[in-house]
C-alpha cells in the first residue's frame, strides 16, 4: 500500500477518502457535501494510516478490502455525523467488510 511505502521512506502520509458530488462554479474551488465531509476526516486520520467513509466501504464491498471501524464515535461534520473506517488489509479474495 502507499502509506506503508510512504512510510519506509521517512514520509507519513494521511489519507482520508469520501466520494460525493461536487460542483465548480467558474474559478471558485470546488463546492459540495463532499468536500466539506472530507476537510473533517482529514484531521482526524492519524498519520500512516489511510481513513475512508462509511459511503466509500459501502462501495467498495467485495473488492477484497478490510476495513476496521476507526471510533464508536462519528465525525460531526455540517451534514451530519459520519463513520470512519481504517483501510487494514488488501487480501486477494473478495471478504465482507464489517
Amino acid at each position: 500500500m502507499l502509506a506503508l511505502r510512504a512510510h519506509e521512506n521517512g514520509v507519513h502520509l494521511r489519507v482520508a477518502l469520501h466520494t460525493g458530488e461536487c460542483q465548480r462554479s467558474g474559478t471558485a474551488p470546488l463546492a459540495a457535501a463532499a468536500v466539506d465531509i472530507v476537510e473533517h476526516l482529514l484531521p482526524a486520520t492519524p498519520p500512516g494510516q489511510v481513513i475512508v467513509s462509511s459511503t466509500v466501504r459501502d462501495l467498495v464491498a467485495g473488492s477484497g478490502l478490510q476495513f476496521s471501524r476507526v471510533s464508536d464515535v462519528p465525525v460531526e461534520t455540517p451534514h451530519g455525523p459520519w463513520r470512519m473506517y481504517q483501510v487494514v488489509d488488501s487480501g486477494s479474495q473478495p471478504r465482507r467488510s464489517d
